[in-house]
């Protein structure tokens, strides 16, 4: 890169005096000053693709690891399950866990009691349905049909 010290800038400044002229220096300055900005700006953007272009690969290569991963996963569950084939002892266990439901149906109360001593609310409503419940027939759209 330039290594531009204060005698090199003073001697070009002298030196684009002389060539130039004092009338015409100042917007000679303004000019190379605009442009030189239009050209850093330029090259900022370009490394701002770059950059953005460099994550989107790290991004896919993320991805795809991850997919990868996930098959994986997926792939070392199936396989047990795929192995595992019901057998009849595993029948007779989920037939007797159904024979055994009826000790739990027994013990739990009728839903008419648990509707007379429950203290909240037995359904819930969403809060769109409950405005339009409360809401005046006035301010109700019509209902239609088709």
């Amino acid at each position: 890169m330039l290594e531009l010290g204060l005698a090199k800038l003073v001697l070009i400044a002298l030196v684009a005096l002389v060539v130039i002229g004092p009338q015409r220096l100042p917007r000679v300055a303004r000019t190379a000053g605009m442009l030189l900005g239009r050209a850093q700006r330029y090259l900022n953007e370009i490394k701002y693709e770059v950059n953005r272009e460099i994550e989107l690969e790290e991004l896919h290569q993320v991805k795809t690891e991850f997919e990868q991963s996930a098959q994986y996963v997926e792939q070392a569950l199936r396989d047990p399950l795929r192995e595992a084939v019901i057998t009849p002892s595993a029948q007779h266990i989920a037939a007797s866990a159904k024979r055994s439901n009826w000790r739990i149906r027994r013990n739990t109360p009728p839903l008419w009691y648990k509707r007379m001593t429950a203290r909240h609310r037995t359904y819930l409503q969403s809060g769109a349905a409950r405005v339009m419940r409360h809401r005046s027939i006035s301010r109700q759209r019509p209902i239609r049909f088709f």
